[in-house]
């Protein structure tokens, strides 16, 4: 009977973390479900989200290119009828994290920092809302090339 328990056991944990993987699979892609068009990154890269849309805007372009470089500011047009979105901003060189930010969706992001002095990175900012400040829903997404 004790074998028979241990198998029933171990037959519920499997299914129950099969059940987890596929909920965070579907999780994970629903954003991308909703994502269509071209958002403003170098060569057309990012995508705006229908039904909210987050599209990149220039602030201070200091070699007047109209693209992201290091150490321009930007902001997002969001396009939502949500209370209090939010954007979060993420940047890469290679593997290593160079930016992190998040702020209410109508601040200025500075393109540079502390440990990123320079060069070029991908970003991706986030556009979500949260109403307990712990749980966030993201609403779109949109990959940014910044260039040295």
């Amino acid at each position: 009977m004790a074998i028979w328990l241990t198998l029933e056991k171990e037959t519920v944990m499997h299914r129950l973390a099969t059940l987890a993987t596929v909920v965070m699979l579907l999780a994970s892609l629903a954003p991308a479900a909703l994502a269509q068009g071209k958002g403003k990154g170098k060569n057309g890269s990012g995508t705006t989200a229908a039904a909210f849309g987050i599209s990149l805007a220039m602030v201070e372009d200091a070699n007047g290119d109209g693209l992201p470089n290091w150490n321009d500011h930007v902001s997002f047009d969001v396009g939502t009828a949500v209370e209090n979105p939010f954007i979060s901003l993420s940047c890469y060189q290679g593997t290593s994290w160079v930016l992190a930010a998040a702020y209410p969706a109508s601040w200025t992001f500075n393109l540079a920092a502390v440990s990123w002095t320079g060069g070029d990175a991908d970003c991706t900012a986030t556009l979500y809302t949260t109403t307990d400040g712990r749980r966030t829903t993201t609403l779109a997404t949109l990959a940014i090339h910044v260039d040295e």
